[in-house]
């Protein structure tokens, strides 16, 4: 299994970005202890949970692009914990396949990039309605 343990960083605490893109990493261990993560990219790894991100409520930015998630439920729960996410992208995960994948995204109540592109709050209303029609 291709992890990382964070553990060996000098100050965690003062760590705000982290790009841990293009690794082949299946998961990534001690991510608590940078306290003032802001920005994370695990894009291009073979990522199958985001559970990893469970105490990270104050992630802005969170890139997982051509990753392995493909559980609706589990990925959700966890970017509904965090309260500070901003900007999100997906892009190449099974997941995005499903075809309430923006409105279940845009519930988020921060959420204000999708996969690169702004969401206005008029768009984040209209995928409201358009789901309550459905």
């Amino acid at each position: 299994m291709n992890k990382i343990e964070l553990f060996d960083v000098k100050k965690p605490g003062e760590l705000e970005s982290l790009n841990l893109s293009g690794n082949q990493l299946t998961t990534i261990e001690n991510i608590g202890y940078l306290s003032n993560l802001k920005e994370l990219d695990v894009s291009k790894n073979k990522i199958q949970s985001l559970q990893f991100l469970n105490s990270k409520e104050n992630l802005i930015i969170l890139k997982c692009n051509y990753n392995r998630l493909d559980d609706w439920e589990g990925v959700l729960g966890v970017l509904k914990g965090i309260k500070e996410l901003e900007e999100l992208e997906l892009i190449g995960n099974e997941m995005t396949l499903n075809k309430n994948y923006k409105s279940l995204v845009l519930e988020l109540e921060n959420m204000k990039v999708l996969d690169g592109v702004p969401v206005s709050e008029r768009q984040k209303e209209q995928l409201k309605v358009g789901n309550l029609r459905c």
